[in-house]
């Protein structure tokens, strides 16, 4: 049997389509998004531009990324990454940071089983296949790289997201 991830979900229906708004773990992320940036081919240029030394393993971190000119997250900005990667250090070391409560937005192509429990409908059980790459990032991608640098050194927080199932690739424009 394949395995999956259960998560609390709220279900919410707009204009005929149906999304969930729950919170994933730092880790379950890890295992199932797949990063995938508008890219075209490099230049020469481009090609030739060495790495900076940083305390982020970019090498590690660049190929979690996939380059696609149909793709529709724009390419990364490594001091946006940075920032936040800063940040998420000096909220783990004090403890009393403000929080970070935006919603990262996900799709998958895949239909996944929401199972209402209790007298509201909407509120249930969501689960979701473990596979790698099962869901792609719509926006966020900046806070779930940063997350991904970060839980090498077992940072472990939960992400609030808004995951859309068994979208036609058109419907993501």
């Amino acid at each position: 049997m394949r395995e999956v991830i259960t998560i609390p979900s709220l279900k919410v229906r707009q204009f005929g389509v149906d999304f969930y708004q729950t919170t994933f773990t730092s880790r379950d992320l890890q295992k199932l998004v797949r990063f995938e940036v508008l890219s075209y081919p490099a230049t020469e240029e481009e090609k030739k531009k060495r790495p900076k030394p940083s305390a982020i393993n970019w090498e590690i971190l660049e190929k979690r990324i996939g380059r696609s000119e149909a793709a529709f997250q724009r390419p990364v900005i490594r001091k946006k990454i940075k920032e936040l990667v800063q940040y998420y250090k000096e909220c783990q070391e004090s403890q009393n940071l403000p929080a970070i409560p935006g919603a990262v937005i996900m799709i998958t192509e895949k239909r996944l089983q929401f199972t209402p429990s209790g007298k509201n409908p909407n509120l249930g059980l969501l689960q979701i296949p473990e596979e790698q790459g099962i869901l792609r990032c719509l926006d966020g991608q900046h806070r779930l790289l940063a997350l991904s640098a970060q839980t090498e050194k077992e940072i472990e927080i939960d992400v609030p997201a808004v995951l859309f199932d068994n979208l036609d690739p058109r419907q993501t424009v």
